[in-house]
């Protein structure tokens, strides 16, 4: 896989969730879940906007993978 493809499908899937404010299941290296909306993204970052407006910054490096939920089809 190239270098330049891995981004851009990183960003279409980010976008997506996004648009669609798909609820997702955000997964951390150390195990701990975050739950809420992607709000915004960038090359190194994801903005998640979880349950009662509390907002989580969390840098890329440190996510080990992102689930739409139910009922959040992608």
């Amino acid at each position: 896989m190239s270098g330049e493809k891995a981004p851009k499908l990183q960003e279409a899937f980010l976008n997506k969730l996004r648009k669609e404010r798909v609820w997702v299941s955000l997964t951390l290296l150390n195990g701990e879940r975050l739950y809420g909306y992607v709000v915004a993204f960038d090359l190194y970052c994801v903005l998640i906007k979880g349950y009662g407006d509390e907002e989580h910054l969390v840098y890329k490096h440190a996510i080990a993978s992102i689930s739409p939920q139910p009922g959040g089809e992608v």
